[in-house]
């Protein structure tokens, strides 16, 4: 699996640009469509409401659809990424979070947990995992009731619901 660095494609970062300090963070969205959720995911964007863990990595460059079904094995075993319509700069453990749920039935992060090794390599602190993933959760759950994407939104409210629980928390791993 690849990866492109911005600068390295000449008038890309001129184009997309970085985003502004803050600009990414979907708290503020989660708060402005809160009363329309559901109890439990409502608690969750009140818990979210009470501030960010310091030391969240900075934006990226990527793919921002990151997801088990947008992963295509290469005939010569080459791991490809696809579905690239919304690649921008985005957070990039909000977008490894999401891999706890899909494919549904088995999130692809329960059995290769890429979250853990990309703080490693980053050098950030894995006790920011459970804050992402309580984000993550909340995220999905608020977009799939906006899209009205019934199946997508059970999988990310029983997921939500784990975490609230504390049954579904990586730092306790």
């Amino acid at each position: 699996m690849g990866c492109v660095e911005p600068r390295s494609v000449p008038g890309l970062e001129a184009a997309v640009g970085p985003p502004p300090a803050g600009s990414l963070d979907p708290v503020p969205w989660l708060r402005s469509v809160r009363a329309r959720l559901p109890g439990e995911v409502r608690r969750a964007v009140d818990i979210l409401d009470q501030g960010a863990p310091a030391g969240r990595p900075r934006a990226v460059f990527g793919n921002r659809d990151f997801g088990a079904d947008n992963f295509l094995l290469a005939p010569d075993g080459r791991v490809v990424v696809i579905d690239w319509e919304h690649v921008g700069y985005g957070d990039p453990l909000l977008e490894l979070m999401l891999l706890h749920v899909w494919p549904a039935g088995g999130g692809l992060l329960r059995h290769a947990p890429v979250d853990r090794v990309y703080c490693r390599i980053a050098g950030l602190d894995p006790i920011l995992l459970g804050w992402y993933e309580l984000l993550a959760a909340t995220c999905g759950s608020a977009s799939a009731i906006a899209i009205g994407d019934g199946a997508r939104a059970a999988a990310f409210r029983g997921w939500l619901g784990e975490v609230l629980e504390g049954r579904r928390t990586w730092t306790r791993s």
